[in-house]
């Protein structure tokens, strides 16, 4: 009976990770940011704490990087350790758009908010809110320093590939959304032109 009992409960236990295991793949096919339903005051506050922990990390190891190369930019994919990859594939699209067609997109660095680093460093973190499209998208404000000047920053982040990512930039001093700005940049027809130059 004990035999029996024991071989039931791993039986269980065995179903249960396997069950498990197939919740955790199918959340990371799921579309960025989306959640089935708005979080409470106490998941909320949770959110916010890990968000908050998280962007701080994100710039922390960010200037180390940029510190590391003598302020010429990292010599690691920041995106790809920061960012959700629909970002990362947007960019790549751009990129390699760009190198094409030799018509810029990206004439300037998000992660610092100019062409040229110098001093970077990014402070006043701040945790704006959830989406109000989406409750699994939250938006932080930050401030970027970087060659005497301060940008105000937002960010938007989804939790994706178990752990919260950068979505989106905005330059609020200039008023440039990012992906707005590449989305648009890939749908503009510039081969037909690259001629010209």
């Amino acid at each position: 009976m004990k035999q029996m009992l024991a071989m039931l409960l791993l039986v269980a236990a065995m179903l249960s990770c396997n069950s498990a295991g197939k919740q955790s793949a199918e959340n990371e096919t799921k579309p960025a940011g989306l959640m089935m339903k708005e979080p409470t005051e106490a998941e909320q506050r949770e959110i916010k704490a890990d968000v908050m922990a998280r962007v701080a990390e994100i710039y922390s190891l960010v200037e180390a990087a940029y510190r590391s190369t003598a302020d010429m930019g990292p010599d690691v994919d920041i995106d790809r350790e920061f960012c959700t990859r629909s970002w990362c594939d947007l960019r790549d699209k751009v990129l390699e758009k760009q190198r094409r067609t030799e018509y810029l997109c990206l004439d300037m660095d998000y992660w610092v908010m100019g062409q040229d680093v110098d001093r970077f460093y990014a402070d006043s973190f701040e945790f704006v809110g959830f989406d109000e499209a989406d409750k699994g998208r939250v938006i932080v404000s930050l401030k970027v320093h970087n060659m005497d000047s301060e940008t105000p920053v937002e960010l938007e982040l989804v939790r994706s590939d178990g752990e919260w990512r950068i979505d989106n930039f905005k330059d609020l001093k200039y008023d440039i959304d990012f992906r707005v700005m590449m989305e648009d940049y890939m749908e503009e027809d510039l081969d037909a032109n690259s001629e010209r130059q």
